[in-house]
C-alpha cells in the first residue's frame, strides 16, 4: 500500500516573529543610518545625478521604516496566536483536571 504523505512540521510562531523581527531591526538599523546621513549632505557641488541618487537612498530609507514597522506588526500578531493558542491549551487542561 501507499504510505500517507508526511505532515507538515508545525510552525514554530516564536521562532518565526523572531526572524520577523530581527528583518525589522536590520531595516531600521540602515535607514537610520542613512537618513542621518543624508541630513548632512551638502547639496553645493553635487551634480543632479548624484544629488538625485542620495535622495533616492533616503526616500527607500523612509519606505524600509515602514516595511519594518509591517514586519514588527507580522511578528506581534504571531506571538499573540501563540500566546492564545497556549492559553486555550492550558484552560482546556485545567478543566479536565478539575
Amino acid at each position: 500500500g501507499q504510505r500517507p504523505a508526511p505532515k507538515p512540521p508545525k510552525l514554530d510562531r516564536v521562532a518565526v516573529a523572531f526572524r520577523f523581527e530581527l528583518q525589522a531591526l536590520d531595516l531600521r538599523l540602515r535607514a537610520g543610518r542613512v537618513v542621518e546621513a543624508g541630513k548632512h549632505l551638502t547639496v553645493a557641488g553635487m551634480t543632479t545625478e548624484e544629488l538625485d541618487r542620495a535622495l533616492g537612498h533616503v526616500a527607500s530609507a523612509h519606505d524600509d521604516f515602514a516595511r519594518a514597522a509591517i514586519l514588527e506588526g507580522v511578528a506581534d500578531g504571531l506571538r499573540e496566536r501563540d500566546y492564545n493558542k497556549r492559553e486555550k491549551r492550558d484552560a482546556s487542561q485545567n478543566a479536565r483536571v478539575a
